[in-house]
């Protein structure tokens, strides 16, 4: 075998070595590093969604219960409605 093929050779299999030593460094420790953040991001935001829409039904409920409280609707339909008729239902034609 001729010189320049070993050489060839060699430099092909430190390139081979050379590129897989840097692939796993890359995958193992900073892949890992961002998949992590990542994860720990996405928790934090899906934390923070699931508040605002607890909130959010929360304000809802206490602002429908409020209202239908104050409404004068209710005030005007309770008033209307003799007492004496809804015991002798007399609203049948």
């Amino acid at each position: 075998m001729k010189l320049r093929k070993k050489i060839l050779i060699f430099i092909s299999i430190v390139g081979f070595f050379g590129i897989s030593v840097i692939y796993i460094l890359v995958h193992f420790i900073l892949l890992n590093r961002f998949d992590k953040l990542d994860k720990v991001l996405l928790e934090d935001k899906m934390t923070t969604a699931v508040s605002s829409y607890q909130n959010e039904l929360k304000t809802m409920k206490s602002n429908l219960l409020n209202y239908s409280v104050w409404d004068e609707t209710y005030h005007f339909v309770e008033s209307s409605i003799p007492k004496k008729d809804i015991n002798n239902s007399t609203f049948a034609a």
